[in-house]
């Protein structure tokens, strides 16, 4: 019996794995279309499903997202794919290196539907990019790190540096190399990457800084057009947060 979301079962995939093997055994898997691989993820899709991309992450020296890590970074791309749908997809699940099994995490719930024991990594929205020589970019990134600014949330500039990041209490959460960034036929150009979380620093200013800002991220998304269910999902994402370091609403 196939998994609900309709992906196959993959019984012959098991973590801890070496990362070559788990590369090779993906890459031979005929229901399988692999996107792409480098040094520290791959990413690919079931060909019965192929709008929904996975990836599987080795984490290299920082190591892998815990649970509650995981959490943040997906309500963190919950809030920036509400404010910026042509620059970020739709993040389904981010899942973390818990193995408590009573803990309803969303990598527990991707690995029982999949009946394998996933690595860490994601799953997101599929986006059907071109190559830059092929679409003039119309609404790039860099409108992205102008309009968080304006809406009073402290992001830094690509290649700042996490000391001077630090010192300044500004928040470096986009990874800048080239192929993290792609456009679609329409001239969007979207961030692919997980944003980075480097540690409770970072993450509280950013939680401080949507909870502080939220009248104007409300203000912004109505003058987008966007619907109140969206918007309302938007608040919510801030504030669950903020309940990840137990900080509390502003009055």
């Amino acid at each position: 019996m196939k998994p609900a979301i309709g992906l196959p079962q993959l019984n012959e995939l098991r973590y801890p794995l070496d990362w070559r093997q788990q590369i090779k055994l993906l890459e031979n898997n005929p229901s399988i279309e692999c996107l792409g691989s480098g040094d520290q993820n791959i990413a690919f899709v079931f060909k019965e499903n192929p709008n929904l991309v996975m990836a599987y992450n080795h984490f290299g020296l920082n190591g892998p997202p815990t649970h509650l890590e995981a959490k943040q970074i997906y309500l963190v791309h919950r809030i920036l794919n509400i404010l910026f749908p042509n620059n970020f997809p739709r993040i389904h699940a981010v899942f973390g290196i818990s193995e408590d099994t009573r803990i309803h995490s969303l990598r527990y719930k991707l690995r029982t539907l999949l009946g394998i024991k996933i690595s860490p990594g994601s799953v997101r929205q599929r986006i059907e990019t071109t190559s830059s020589n092929e679409t003039k970019i119309t609404n790039p990134f860099s409108t992205v790190i102008d309009s968080l600014r304006q809406l009073g949330i402290p992001i830094a500039d690509f290649n700042t540096g996490y000391d001077k990041v630090k010192k300044d209490k500004t928040v470096d959460i986009f990874d800048s190399k080239t192929a993290n960034f792609r456009s679609d036929k329409n001239g969007n150009e979207y961030y692919l990457d997980l944003v980075m979380l480097i540690g409770k620093h970072e993450v509280r200013i950013l939680a401080e800084s949507l909870l502080i800002n939220k009248n104007r991220i409300v203000w912004f998304l109505e003058k987008q057009g966007v619907s109140k269910s969206e918007i309302d999902i938007c608040i919510n994402s801030i504030n669950r947060l903020a309940n990840t370091l137990n900080i509390k609403p502003f009055k």
